[in-house]
Parts: structure tokens; sequence; C-alpha cells
């Protein structure tokens, strides 16, 4: 039980980092 909460934080985590790296990355574009 405690795995997959652990895993689906990592998931989240990842998720929320590759948002602010597509953001960082726009924002160098412009």
């Amino acid at each position: 039980m405690s795995i997959n909460v652990n895993w689906s934080q990592l998931k989240i985590i990842e998720y929320q980092n590759k948002i602010i790296t597509d953001e960082i990355n726009t924002t160098g574009d412009m």
C-alpha cells in the first residue's frame, strides 16, 4: 500500500517538474 502511494507521489512530482520545464522552455523561446 505504501509503495503504491509513494509511486503515485513520484509520478505527480515528475508530472509537475515536466510542466515547469515546459514553461521554462517556452519562455526561453520567446
